[in-house]
């Protein structure tokens, strides 16, 4: 696992190290500090554990071991996507709270997407 890759989807969802770990079914009383081992790269957290936080954040389980930045946020874009077509068959049963939250994320996995691929450009262009 990517352990930038968990921080940047925590941070993206709002969730607190320990709200993560909890959800995820981590003991309470060890839940901050293995989600910060995990971010820190000291331990890494199994298949199942990866699986998961992939649910909780709503992110692609691929997105936690891709190596290249541009390539991660285009699988979030994507994964989101579709993952909007398939909310909306369901969107009369979500609550307006549930909704706008998930609309929130999806912006900011949008924009994160167009400034990475705008600093990738701007790397290439500089290169030559």
């Amino acid at each position: 696992m990517i352990p930038k890759r968990l921080k940047e989807a925590r941070h993206r969802a709002k969730l607190t190290q320990e709200k993560l770990a909890v959800m995820a079914g981590i003991d309470e009383s060890t839940a901050r500090s293995r989600i910060s081992q995990y971010e820190n790269g000291i331990y890494r957290p199994n298949f199942e554990t990866c699986c998961a936080f992939a649910r909780i954040l709503n992110v692609p389980e691929c997105y936690f071991y891709t190596l290249d930045d541009e390539f991660a946020a285009a699988l979030l874009a994507l994964y989101v996507a579709h993952s909007s077509s398939d909310t909306t068959r369901l969107a009369s049963n979500e609550g307006a709270e549930e909704r706008e939250k998930r609309d929130e994320l999806e912006e900011d996995l949008r924009e994160e997407a167009v400034k990475r691929g705008k600093n990738k450009a701007s790397e290439r262009h500089n290169r030559r």
